[in-house]
This record gives C-alpha cells, structure tokens and sequence, in this order.
C-alpha cells in the first residue's frame, strides 16, 4: 500500500492488464495452438515448388544413383549423406510416377514440415515466434536447392526439438506438459545429429549439448544404458566414416585427413 493508503501504482497497473486479458482457458489455449500450428503449416506450403539446381546439384544427382559406388568422399569433401538421401528419395519417388526433381523437392519440403510439427510438439504455444522465423520464405526456399542446404536447416530443427523435448522435464513450460520418457528425445536428437554429421563432418558439435543434458537428467533418474549404447553404435558408425574419408582423401591427394582442404572444402 502507498502512503495514502491506495494500492501502488505499478501493481494496480498490473491488475488491471489482467483484468482485460485473462488468462485463457485450456480450450482456448488449444485452439491458439492449432492456430500456430496451422499458420507455420500454410506458411510452409505457400512458398513455390520449383527445383533450383546448380553445378553441386549435377553430381550429387549422378552419385545417388550409386552412393556407395565412390567410396566416403568426393572431391576431398562430398560426403556421403547427401547422395544417400537422393538415392531413397528416388526410391519412394519413382514408383509414386514423380518426377525425379519435382520429387526430391516434395521430400525435402516434407521434412520441414516434420521440423515444424516437432518444435510446436515441445513448444505449442511458445513456438509462435520461432515457427514465425524458420517458416520465412527466404528460409523455406532453402528446400528447393538439391544440396546439402536443403536438408540441414530440418535436421537442424529436429535436433533442437529433441534437446528441448528432454529439458522439458529439467524446465518445463507453462501449459506444455513435460516429455514422460526424455531419453528417447535424447536418442531422437542423437540419430538426427549424427544424419547431419554423415551430411558434413563439424555439425558432430551440434551434438555436444547432449552431455550436459545427460548429465542434468541423471539426476532426475534418467537411465544412461540405453543412451550411452545409442551413443557408442553412432560413434561406430561415424568413426567408420571419418577413417574411410581418411584414407581416401591419403590416397587421392596425400592429405591424410577425412575432409581434405587440397580439394578446397567449403566448411
């Protein structure tokens, strides 16, 4: 109370905002998310569907017919992962009678949507303002190139989703309900972030923040059997990976490292 007696200036302010808006009710607070949800969707589906291809395009298009036809490496720093994405595009893509481009397009664009769908999972309400960002055109145009570009920026986000659904249980949010089981979003995001990696060989930092999540869950009774077994496969497989580039890249241009910089690599 002030010196008169009167409620303070500031929480009488304070009041009266809430007063106007209340809180809403959890129906309301469902149909705001569907609304969310909604917008980034038509968002995403709005901006054009036309293949945009480049000189990189050309080769990664003849390499997906044979991935595993070159080795780990091109160029010193084509990696595998983008033919290999390609060549199970094609897969799904030729018997739907879609065009090869055209199809590799729609892939891409979908597992934006996927991404979209996945932040507002974790995040429903509180997504609006990231979902507002990453469905731009400028960012949803990236799903047309037939490059690398057009996948990171989704596995990016899918990583992220799996990392906030995990913190969701550590740091939960107002009318998001925490995730009951967040190692299998650990898991979620190691899978996606080694997909990046077999993309181009630095996004494995992308995976760093996953220790301390471990760490911050174990606490909590996290079980870290099954994510360090999760861990240890992946590892296998990118250890492979980086001795094949390695050898490879020895062999081709005596530069006895798994992205070779003689090749001119574009990190």
């Amino acid at each position: 109370m002030g010196p008169s007696g009167s409620a303070q200036p500031g929480r009488w302010g304070w009041v009266t905002f809430r007063r106007a808006f209340p809180a809403p009710t959890p129906t309301q607070r469902r149909w705001l998310e569907l609304g969310v949800l909604g917008v980034a969707l038509w968002r995403v589906v709005g901006v054009r569907w036309t293949p945009i291809v480049s000189d990189d395009s050309v080769g990664y298009l003849t390499r997906a017919r044979a991935p595993l036809g070159t080795g780990f490496v091109v160029d010193g720093y084509r990696q595998l992962g983008y033919p290999l994405w390609l060549w199970m595009v094609d897969h799904v893509a030729s018997p739907l009678g879609l065009d090869r481009l055209f199809g590799i397009v729609v892939a891409q664009r979908l597992l934006l949507v996927a991404a979209v769908v996945a932040l507002w999972w974790v995040l429903r309400l509180w997504s609006a303002p990231v979902l507002w960002f990453v469905t731009s055109a400028t960012t949803v145009v990236l799903t047309n190139f037939v490059l690398n570009e057009g996948i990171l920026i989704s596995l990016a986000m899918l990583a992220v989703a799996g990392l906030l659904g995990a913190a969701s249980v550590v740091a939960p949010l107002t009318g998001v309900r925490p995730a009951s089981r967040p190692g299998r979003w650990l898991v979620f995001a190691m899978v996606v972030v080694t997909a990046m990696t077999v993309l181009k060989l630095h996004y494995v930092l992308l995976g760093l923040p996953i220790l301390p999540a471990m760490w911050a869950l174990q606490v909590r009774g996290l079980r870290l059997k099954p994510l360090i077994a999760a861990g240890g496969a992946m590892a296998v497989l990118l250890g492979t990976m980086v001795v094949g580039q390695t050898l490879e890249n020895s062999r081709e241009y005596h530069d006895p490292t798994p992205v070779s910089e003689q090749a001119h690599a574009q990190w």
